[in-house]
């Protein structure tokens, strides 16, 4: 596994945001696990009726599938090998718009930003837009175009994450996030 072959910026950077992700991520898996186990008094306040009063969802962050985020990390630590078919469909992407396995962006739109990760070896796509479904659709339509198969796309592997904005978008509204595509 070549992790750290040339010293490109934008590659520790986008590692670096990755990392923090994560880290978002869990802290903020272990803050609503505290709450929950905390317990609660019996008592019952009264509440004015001529206010509405906030509800518990108002205030829910963007829950992440610790399951899913498990399966890639797995995923980039054991690097399963792609099938021939994947891996041809992979250069052949990467030697097009990138002219070689370089950093870089290599599609982008309204709703979903893929770039490549050279001393990572690995795909990442942002999703732009609260309707998170379509971002991931979107993405994995434009890798099958490019010739890789479903397995191929599982693997080679690619990790979605939320533009900042977006996952503030989302709060309250009771999201699991998955960073891996469908079907994975």
């Amino acid at each position: 596994m070549k992790l750290f072959m040339r010293g490109h910026k934008q590659d520790y950077i986008t590692l670096l945001l990755g990392g923090l992700l994560v880290f978002i991520v869990f802290a903020i898996v272990i803050i609503i696990s505290t709450q929950q186990n905390t317990p609660t008094p019996n008592t019952i306040t009264p509440t004015p009726t001529s206010e509405p009063s906030a509800t518990v969802s108002d205030n829910l962050p963007v829950f992440y599938d610790n399951s899913a985020e498990a399966r890639l990390a797995q995923k980039v630590q054991a690097r399963p090998t792609l099938q021939p078919q994947d891996a041809q469909a992979k250069s052949n992407t990467l030697n097009t718009i990138l002219h070689g396995f370089n950093s870089g962006v290599l599609y982008e739109t309204a709703d979903v930003r893929i770039e490549y990760v050279e001393s990572a070896d690995l795909f990442m796509a942002e999703v732009k837009t609260t309707n998170v479904n379509t971002s991931i659709s979107e993405a994995s339509t434009w890798f099958i175009k490019q010739g890789l198969t479903q397995q191929g796309i599982c693997n080679l592997p690619l990790m979605f994450y939320l533009d900042p904005g977006v996952a503030q978008d989302l709060q309250g509204q009771d999201v699991i996030f998955s960073p891996l595509p469908n079907g994975c």
